[in-house]
């Protein structure tokens, strides 16, 4: 399993694991149309892990 260690390194799946020291509190924003997107931070070895690739990868792969 690849690890990324540097400032800017970003993932983006349907599905993340993850792990953290501390969570900070959980922010509603506004997404596309209607849509609401979820955010937080996560503080002191962070650590993230894809569990389910974006459908447009799987569909690649196979």
């Amino acid at each position: 399993m690849k690890t990324h260690y540097e400032l800017g390194d970003a993932l983006k799946a349907d599905k993340i694991a993850v792990q953290a020291r501390g969570i900070a509190r959980i922010r509603v924003i506004e997404g596309s149309g209607r849509d609401r997107i979820q955010a937080t931070k996560l503080e002191g070895s962070a650590f993230c892990v894809i569990e389910l690739p974006l459908r447009s990868v799987r569909e690649k792969a196979t």
